[in-house]
């Protein structure tokens, strides 16, 4: 018996697919995502190309370093 939560999750897995499909399809080198969750649930869920925040990719092209500040 198909219940609610069971048609959410297939939903959401066959969503994740269609995304990492697509990227994977057009040839892209990562995905770059504003959202946290939809950034956590690729990369929960085994996405074989990396995951970015669009603010990680922006830091990177202005050459801003990651510091670490040990207090």
């Amino acid at each position: 018996m198909n219940t609610i939560f069971q048609t959410l999750v297939y939903q959401r897995e066959k969503g994740l697919e269609a995304v990492t499909d697509g990227a994977k399809g057009n040839g892209a080198e990562l995905i770059v995502t504003a959202c946290p969750l939809c950034r956590y649930n690729l990369i929960k869920n085994g996405s074989d190309i990396p995951v970015v925040y669009f603010t990680e990719l922006l830091a990177e092209a202005l050459g801003v370093k990651e510091e670490n500040h040990a207090e």
